[in-house]
């Protein structure tokens, strides 16, 4: 997972749950440098970039936060609402972090699902909001100039356990 900081510095943190040291890339001197280990290994994450320059970051059913000039990674308060596993995450104009669709894995089985969830940075507390229309795992989430945020493509799992691709797209609005 990689995440461009305000600062220009780029985060690398390893995303196959080992919770090992992420590391900071420097453009203007080409040095990596290591960064805090996270708050919790996660496989399967997703990060934004926060409105107040902290990184978020989500797996495993817990979020994290990561601030680059501290050099600390804490826990956010509780799980996400709706129990997302590991999902897409985007920033949105409000300020609030939105995390829709996804997967639930369980007992080494994963079930795509349509579930949102909403984290705000001001309370530090992730709420349930308004499902998407159909569920997706392994999608893309993008904010539109509008404020509304597209969710395009993935996969979705039908009878017997195989994927279908979906080739479909969907708005939500904050």
């Amino acid at each position: 997972m990689l995440t461009l900081l305000l600062d220009g510095r780029a985060l690398a943190v390893d995303d196959s749950g080992s919770g090992a040291p992420g590391e900071l890339y420097n453009p203007s001197t080409g040095q990596w440098t290591l960064a805090a280990g996270m708050y919790y290994g996660h496989s399967g994450d997703a990060a934004v970039l926060l409105s107040n320059g902290d990184v978020l970051a989500y797996g495993n059913y817990a979020g994290q936060f990561y601030n680059p000039s501290a050099n600390i990674w804490s826990r956010t308060m509780g799980q996400c609402y709706t129990g997302i596993s590991v999902g897409p995450l985007a920033l949105l104009g409000t300020g609030k972090v939105l995390l829709a669709g996804g997967s639930i894995i369980y007992s080494g089985k994963s079930t795509s699902v349509a579930n949102a969830d909403l984290y705000d940075p001001s309370t530090n507390i992730w709420l349930g909001t308004g499902a998407l229309n159909q569920a997706r795992a392994a999608h893309t989430l993008t904010r539109l100039l509008s404020g509304k945020v597209l969710a395009a493509g993935g996969f979705a799992q039908i009878a017997g356990g195989t994927h279908t691709f979906l080739t479909s797209a969907e708005l939500y609005a904050p």
